[in-house]
């Protein structure tokens, strides 16, 4: 016989056996669930018409815990579902990423841009434009000294400043 031929009977054995062992040791998980929420419901109930004995809490709180290993496995089955799914097709999405951010690249590009009126099409061109413009934006159209009705008052100085703004937040927390 060949060993190829062996090794596939082998493994589908083995594939057998597992499947058998996963439903003795993890069974239908949620139905399992469900029947230990109709549990927990049943002691809830009981416990608003009368107190519960203490074998009947005891028994609650081993189905609580019960109920929160159900609850993961479930997801640990869910997660594993996912690497499976994964390990078999790949990530489907990564080429629908790649256009979709491709597109986004290219509609957000700048082709041209109108400054002042002037249409700039090159790249450096561009540049300049804008740079001019944040510059126009950001300069300041008013003298650095303050005028009062005309009269010029000289500035003080970054140390002076600092201290009158030291002398006023002494003692304050900020």
């Amino acid at each position: 016989m060949c060993l190829a031929f062996i090794l596939t009977k082998k493994l589908n054995f083995l594939k057998l056996r597992l499947k058998e062992w996963n439903k003795e040791i993890f069974g239908h998980l949620d139905s399992k669930m469900v029947d230990l929420v109709d549990k927990i419901k049943f002691f809830d109930e009981k416990e608003q018409q009368l107190s519960l004995s203490l074998g009947d809490k005891i028994e609650r709180l081993q189905v609580k815990k019960e109920l929160f290993v159900v609850r993961n496995k479930i997801g640990i089955f869910g997660l594993q579902r996912v690497e499976q799914h994964w390990m078999e097709g790949g990530d489907r999405s990564t080429k629908f990423f790649h256009s979709a951010a491709n597109s986004r690249r290219k509609f957000n590009a700048i082709m041209n841009i109108v400054v002042e009126g002037e249409l700039n099409v090159d790249d450096s061109s561009m540049q300049g434009a804008i740079v001019h413009l944040c510059e126009k934006l950001c300069h300041e159209n008013f003298p650095s000294r303050p005028f009062v009705e005309g009269i010029s008052y000289s500035s003080i100085s970054f140390e002076d400043a600092w201290e009158l703004m030291e002398g006023f937040f002494r003692g304050r927390s900020l």
